[in-house]
């Protein structure tokens, strides 16, 4: 038979709403907690669960705000767990009891007013920043009602050790007024999950302090409180920090290897990401590492990367190059050492890992795939011999890749864009007209009556700062007529 029951017990926000109902069963009924869910008509399954409907109906049946005791539930799903709307990891939260501080019960009072922390039931919670203690641990416990664990003989034990003050790690304060929500102030977590801020901390921080390969279940409660207290200081500052993290992660790595993927660069936090996130939402982290690895590595398009396909490439490796200019291996590695994308002094095996932006190496692709060699240059802008490697020498256009000293690079080649700009310039002079009666003749005229040499006139004429026109019709060099 449905019963109901006013209380005027009060109900403390910091407590869980399974601590609620144990408390209020030993206080009023001094029965266990089933029993009262049974006398008021309560699933009690649901409300172990969590479930709100349950949650609700207690709730109302002892005369409390159902909105207060949802705040305090933890929702049990099948993969996951809720809490406040957040989906959580079924190890990284959940509403039994596993963990107190003593101290905190024998403020309480007597066993019947013991109230259990919503606090103690994260994984992350090692001590309490209130006494500065750390939580007594019942490996074996998992209980509803905080009255039915050992505690008393763990509170005599307690009585007889003098333990030495924890410091509450930064980590710690920041999710005692997360879940008090006491924050007080905006930061970018705040639209942040706990877990999503917390696990990416420890990850993070466990990566920087135990290597690339840590394995976060192998480490002890307190490596694991020391890799979050790492990670936890970066995280929160934000994501210029984190991308410096990640970067020191990357070289960290020391790999020199053309193969070498994500895994072996960022190891267990790229891991994570990539594999044991999958259920619950890691937040932003992801999104920052994504971009770090597109941004580092020769990524091409079409490529999934942390379950997003990249739609454009930004950097080629060596080997991405190679297949694009169809140059060999050597050539390809020569060129670039030219160009100065790779050190002097570096060697063809040191280069593995290194990538070049596309923006600027796909241009220089494309000028190899149709280039224009040196001897062939005169007669594409419309100039003799003379007057091309005239032009060469002093710069007025220059090769692809720079021939000045002696080396493996035998041909001097142009890109068909930059002579056909020149060209373009050329062409932008204006057209000769039959009522200009002034006296015009070419460049070589021009140069042989006192002008000056080729290079240095057609300069001039380019930057406008000596007068000349072309002849319609007339291409290049070989058209342009020079002011007498």
């Amino acid at each position: 038979m449905t019963t109901m029951l006013r209380t005027r017990l009060a109900y403390e926000s910091d407590e869980t709403a399974l601590s609620w109902l144990g408390r209020l069963a030993a206080v009023e009924t001094g029965q266990p907690v089933n029993r009262i869910l049974a006398d008021l008509g309560v699933d009690r399954m649901g409300f172990l669960a969590g479930k709100p409907g349950p949650v609700r109906d207690f709730a109302t049946a002892i005369g409390m705000d159902p909105a207060k005791l949802l705040d305090g539930a933890f929702r049990i799903l099948p993969r996951e767990t809720a809490f406040r709307g957040e989906d959580l990891s079924k190890d990284f939260a959940a509403p039994w009891v596993r963990k107190v501080c003593l101290h905190c019960l024998r403020d309480d009072g007597e066993r019947k007013a013991w109230r259990h922390r919503i606090l103690w039931c994260f994984r992350v919670t090692q001590s309490c920043p209130i006494h500065n203690d750390r939580l007594t641990d019942f490996v074996d416990g998992q209980a509803v009602d905080i009255r039915t664990l050992p505690v008393s003989k763990a509170l005599d034990r307690q009585r007889q050790v003098s333990a030495d003050p924890v410091q509450t790690p930064r980590y710690l304060d920041w999710l005692d007024h997360r879940i008090a929500r006491r924050n007080g102030h905006d930061d970018w977590t705040d639209g942040q999950t706990l877990e999503q801020v917390l696990a990416a901390s420890e990850v993070l921080g466990a990566v920087l302090d135990y290597g690339h390969g840590v394995r976060l279940h192998s480490l002890s409660a307190d490596k694991r409180g020391t890799a979050l207290e790492t990670g936890f200081g970066i995280y929160v500052e934000g994501p210029a920090s984190i991308r410096s993290a990640i970067d020191d992660i990357r070289v960290r790595a020391g790999t020199k290897a053309a193969q070498a993927g994500p895994l072996a660069m960022y190891g267990r936090l790229f891991d994570w990401l990539a594999t044991r996130s999958s259920f619950v939402d890691p937040g932003p982290i992801r999104g920052i590492l994504r971009d770090h690895i597109i941004e580092h590595s020769a990524v091409d398009r079409g490529e999934t990367v942390l379950g997003e396909v990249v739609t454009e490439r930004r950097f080629h490796s060596l080997g991405s190059l190679v297949e694009a200019t169809r140059l060999t291996r050597r050539r390809l590695f020569l060129l670039l050492q030219k160009l100065g994308y790779v050190d002097q002094g570096a060697t063809i095996a040191e280069c593995g890992d290194l990538v070049f932006p596309v923006g600027e190496v796909e241009t220089i692709c494309a000028d190899l795939a149709d280039p224009i060699l040196l001897h062939d240059v005169a007669a594409y802008i419309g100039a003799s011999n003379a007057q091309a490697l005239a032009l060469y020498r002093s710069g007025v256009f220059r090769p692809i890749f720079p021939a000045e000293e002696r080396g493996e690079i035998r041909r001097i080649v142009f890109a068909r864009r930059h002579l056909d700009d020149f060209l373009a310039r050329i062409a932008a002079l204006p057209v000769r007209t039959e009522d200009d009666d002034r006296r015009f003749g070419t460049v070589a005229l021009a140069c042989q009556g006192g002008a000056g040499p080729t290079s240095a006139l057609v300069s001039a004429i380019l930057v406008g700062e000596r007068h000349a026109v072309r002849e319609e019709g007339v291409p290049g060099i070989k058209g342009i007529r020079v002011a007498m």
